[in-house]
C-alpha cells in the first residue's frame, strides 16, 4: 500500500490549515468552516484506524486502499485550489470564485458530491471499518 493511514491524516490536516486561510477570505460560507471541522475529524479517525489496522492480516486490505486512493484525489483537488490563489495579494473574490468553482467541479465530477458530501461518506466508512475491526478483537 503506497499511501498510509497515518500519512492520509496528517494530508487531511494539512488540507484543514490551508482551508482555515479560505475561510479567512470567505467568512460567510458555512459549507467551508464545517469542511474544516470535518477534515479534522476524518484525520482523527484515519489515526484511531491506523492503530488498531494491520495490512499483513486484514480482510480489510481493499477497503483501505479504496478509501485512501479516493480520499488522495480529494484533498489533491482542494490542493488544486490553493495553488489557484497562490499570487494573489488581496485576494477575497478570488478566494471565493476559487471555493466556488472547486465546489461546483466536485458536484459535477462526482454525481452531486461535494467536499461537505465526500468527507461524510468517507468518515462513514472509516466508522465502518473501525467497528468492523472492534468485532474481531
Amino acid at each position: 500500500m503506497a499511501l498510509s493511514l497515518f500519512q492520509t491524516a496528517l494530508d487531511a490536516e494539512d488540507v484543514a490549515a490551508g482551508l482555515q486561510v479560505f475561510e479567512d477570505n470567505v467568512p460567510d460560507d458555512p459549507e467551508l468552516h464545517l469542511s474544516i471541522r470535518d477534515l479534522l475529524q476524518l484525520a482523527d479517525r484515519l489515526r484511531f484506524l491506523n492503530l488498531h489496522y494491520h495490512p499483513q492480516n486484514s480482510l480489510l486490505n481493499e477497503d483501505v486502499d479504496l478509501l485512501l486512493s479516493s480520499l488522495h484525489y480529494t484533498l489533491g483537488r482542494v490542493r488544486v485550489m490553493f495553488g489557484e490563489t497562490r499570487y494573489v495579494r488581496d485576494g477575497q473574490r478570488l478566494y471565493r470564485v476559487a471555493w466556488d468553482d472547486m465546489c461546483y467541479e466536485l458536484r459535477e465530477s462526482e454525481h452531486g458530491q461535494g467536499l461537505r458530501g465526500r468527507l461524510s461518506i468517507y468518515e462513514l466508512f472509516v466508522n465502518d471499518m473501525i467497528n468492523s475491526l472492534a468485532g474481531y478483537v
